[in-house]
């Protein structure tokens, strides 16, 4: 963790105090985890894999550079557009079956003519469908939701810079 930090701070000019405050950490516990002295809580390590994921995306040229992205980016930017799009409507359908089968299953659940053995198998799923359905399938649909925004976005700005 240390040779990431320290190599990640240096290659884009941050100090300590900088990627502590992105990270939300204080400066000190930073300087910790590269001395190996401490590690990282798991906010702290989220937010750094976003902004190492962030780091590792093709970028266009900085603003002001006079530079238009090649077709090859936009390209494959749009592709990435379209991979992310169809990895949303598939959540979106999976998290909006598993509604239904709650809604079904907690309908079944309170007829009075069930068996014990399909009572279990109701409570069991119920808790499949429970596990299924925590807040990180959520947020992993606001996540991919607000990359597909931003993608979207640059996409439009640079593609109506294009006849600049």
């Amino acid at each position: 963790m240390k040779a990431t930090l320290v190599s990640l701070r240096s290659r884009y000019g941050l100090s300590q105090e900088d990627l502590a405050g992105f990270l939300g950490c204080s400066r000190g516990l930073l300087g910790n985890v590269e001395k190996n002295r401490r590690g990282l809580p798991p906010a702290t390590h989220k937010a750094l894999n976003h902004l190492l994921e962030a780091l590792v995306q093709p970028h266009p040229p900085v603003e002001g550079q006079g530079l238009a992205p090649s077709e090859s980016w936009l390209r494959n930017q749009r592709y990435r557009l379209h991979r992310l799009r169809r990895q949303i409507a598939a959540l979106e359908e999976r998290l909006h079956q598993m509604h239904h089968q709650q809604y079904l299953l907690s309908y079944l659940e309170v007829r009075p003519s069930l068996s014990s053995s399909q009572l279990r198998w109701i409570a069991a799923r119920k808790t499949l469908l429970n596990t299924s359905l925590r807040p990180a399938n959520w947020q992993r649909l606001a996540t991919l939701q607000t990359q597909a925004a931003s993608l979207e976005f640059a996409l439009n700005l640079w593609g109506s810079r294009k006849g600049d």
